[in-house]
């Protein structure tokens, strides 16, 4: 429980700090991680749902440099899932028809 607080508290500071123009070795590849882990937590319901959505609409709201990455990360790792779910689908296709 502790770690997946950590993630989600890591993710938000990366994605403040990450310059798009970073080697894929620097804090890009520790971020991509991160979202991999966070996709995968939530495809196994670990994560809160309004958690990854949240992450979605941070994304979206501010669709450029790294976060363009991010999103494309997160439709691959769970989109299909959040999509397929009762509780997330309306919310979920109107983010990704939105933005």
């Amino acid at each position: 429980m502790q770690r997946k607080k950590n993630v989600v508290k890591e993710l938000a500071e990366l994605r403040i700090k990450v310059d798009p123009f970073t080697c894929v070795c620097g804090p890009s590849a520790h971020l991509t991680q991160n979202i991999t882990f966070l996709s995968n937590l939530t495809k196994f319901q670990v994560v809160p749902m309004h958690v990854i959505l949240h992450v979605f609409k941070v994304c979206l709201d501010d669709f450029s440099g790294t976060n363009v990455d991010n999103v494309a990360l997160l439709l691959e790792g769970c989109g299909r899932f959040l999509l397929r779910n009762e509780e997330t689908r309306e919310r979920f296709s109107t983010m990704v028809r939105r933005g």
